[in-house]
């Protein structure tokens, strides 16, 4: 499945305020494609090519089922 037609699975606002210590950050310095690059390289080897596309797909669709919330 193509998993880059959907959004990514954090923001910008919320990699900064889970991450940096300094939130005054401005959300910009951290682009789209550098969320998109470590989706790819450190979460869907973990959760496996059709667990991480359920998950980017329900995500984006905004239909999260209750196994797959946080």
């Amino acid at each position: 499945a193509n998993t880059r037609q959907y959004k990514t699975l954090v923001t910008a606002g919320e990699v900064i305020d889970k991450t940096f210590t300094n939130k005054n950050t401005d959300p910009y310095l951290v682009s789209e494609n550098t969320i998109v690059l470590a989706e790819l390289a450190h979460i869907r080897p973990l959760l496996g090519d059709k667990f991480y596309a359920e998950l980017k797909e329900e995500h984006d669709a905004g239909t999260l089922t209750a196994n797959n919330q946080g």
